[in-house]
């Protein structure tokens, strides 16, 4: 049983014949799952700069879950029990009994191919010529309904809230490590109408070898200041 709060899934109960039932609670930032809290446990949710999920790490630190995706939002390289996160593209949501097909709200789409498997239901007025198209590009662009793209801009502020000026957008993802609440911020360059992701830097103000990155990025002068103010440093 799933329990909604308008469009945000909130809590997915199972019940387990006489046993206790498994109450999973869901957390989010807009479509963006942020965390996992189910059987005492608090998992950390980690996401792409369109909302994807690419990683879940318990509450002492160890990656349980991980994955990467293709353009038509494909898993790929699972690491971990499929769906322990079964978020996929922004606002979809794949059962674990229809694996490559993704609930999307007011449609179903479809990983394999790319598109949903019904016609828009607001036609042309969805801007897709092509009526079961996701969206024109989805390296910039989400469609969390399954009825309207958003344009790169909505995303990027999606994604980054945070804005530290000179074209630098950021996202402060929080998780718990070995008992202790901590935070580390994903810094983005805008390059058009999409996002690139500079680095990770920790609490600390040191930056974490994280997502391909080994090195350490200069970032403008006003930009650091910006960062470390948002780690009181």
């Amino acid at each position: 049983m799933y329990i909604w709060d308008k469009n945000v899934l909130l809590h997915e109960i199972k019940k387990e014949g006489k046993q206790k039932d498994e109450i999973t609670t869901w957390v989010f930032e807009g479509f963006v799952p942020t965390a996992k809290l189910v059987n005492g446990k608090a998992y950390s949710i980690i996401s792409d700069h369109l909302g994807k999920p690419i990683q879940a790490i318990d509450d002492n630190g160890e990656l349980v879950w991980s994955a990467d995706y293709d353009i038509y939002g494909r898993l790929k390289n699972v690491k971990g029990e499929r769906t322990f996160i079964p978020f996929r593209q922004a606002g979809q949501i794949e059962d674990a009994e229809l694996e490559g097909l993704y609930y999307n709200r007011y449609r179903w789409y479809n990983s394999e191919t790319g598109t949903y498997i019904s016609q828009d239901p607001i036609g042309l007025a969805g801007n897709n010529p092509t009526l079961y198209g996701y969206v024109k590009d989805p390296n910039i662009q989400i469609d969390p309904l399954g009825l309207m793209s958003k344009k790169g801009n909505d995303a990027i502020k999606q994604k980054a809230p945070i804005d530290f000026g000179n074209g630098y957008r950021g996202r402060k993802d929080s998780f718990n490590y070995k008992g202790e609440s901590d935070f580390e911020i994903h810094i983005y360059k805008i390059k058009g109408n999409s996002l690139v992701e500079v680095g990770v830097i920790d609490s600390a103000v040191n930056w974490i070898n994280k997502h391909g990155h080994t090195s350490s990025p200069e970032l403008p002068a006003a930009v650091m200041k910006k960062v470390k103010k948002l780690c009181n440093k």
